[in-house]
Parts: structure tokens; sequence; C-alpha cells
């Protein structure tokens, strides 16, 4: 974890996609896994959460919980911070598909932007065509993006 002495390059992040977070057992799980990791953000994807499940999470855990859901049953992402971080924290963009989440960071007057992606499961290069435009278009050039792509490097396999 970051002190308010330290730089950013010590914040650990941990990304992963969860195939569905509504049930307690399985999110219980997934923190006590990657508890050995003290990761201070934790990107999310294919969450499949509805506003009751993300509120029990918000309960659950000591972060500050960012989401962008679609619905219970599909897709959604999310990002969470720990709250003991001396990091400001605003969300400036989401798409309507629960597919990304943008959340604008500050620390020590330096700013980043961290995003949880959750790619199309079919192939649709326009939505990484409007994912890049986004991200050259924020406030910052420093940004983190992770989560799950949905994408072959290598058509030919």
């Amino acid at each position: 974890m970051i002190e308010k002495t330290d730089s950013l390059s010590k914040i650990s992040i941990y990304s992963s996609n969860v195939n569905g977070f509504g049930d307690k057992h399985k999110r219980t799980g997934y923190f006590l896994h990657i508890k050995k990791f003290n990761p201070d953000i934790v990107l999310l994807s294919d969450t499949r959460l509805n506003l009751d499940k993300e509120n029990q999470l918000r309960n659950e855990i000591e972060y500050n919980c960012y989401f962008n859901s679609y619905a219970s049953n599909s897709r959604g992402v999310a990002i969470l911070i720990k709250k003991n971080l001396p990091i400001k924290t605003t969300p400036i963009y989401n798409d309507d598909e629960g597919n990304i989440l943008t959340v604008l960071c500050e620390v020590d007057s330096k700013c980043f932007t961290v995003s949880a992606i959750y790619g199309p499961n079919d192939d649709k290069p326009e939505f990484f065509d409007d994912l890049f435009s986004m991200l050259l278009t924020q406030v910052t050039p420093n940004a983190i993006t992770g989560g799950d792509m949905n994408v072959t490097l290598d058509f030919s396999d």
C-alpha cells in the first residue's frame, strides 16, 4: 500500500474476470484469495451485479467501489480502490452496456485514469476504436487500463 510519502509506482493493481459476482460465498472466496497480494486497486470484469448486490459488496469490503453494471446475468465492470489510500477519485466515464468504466485519480497533484474493461464477446473492432478514442481524450495522458478484452491475438490458430 502506498503511503503519503511514497511514489505512485508503489500502487498495486489486481485485475480479474470474476464471471459473475452476485454470490456472497464466491465474493468472499475471491477476496480471501487476493488478500495475499494486498492490492490497492482491483479491476473487475463480468461482474453481473444489480444495485442490491453492488450495495452488499460495498458493505463487505474496505474499498471505495465504482460500478458500471448492465444486468445481473451479463456484463458489468467495477473499480475498487482501498479506502485508506490518499487518492482523490472521480468517476468520469462509463458506457451504457456495462463494458467500460473510468475513474480519474489524483495523488499529490498528479492525475491518472484507471479504466476497467470488459470487451464484447463477438468481433467488434469499433468497440476498441471507441475505447482508444475515449482514452486519448481523457483529462490526463497517464492511464491504467485493465480487464478482459475478449480478443484473440492470433486469428490463424
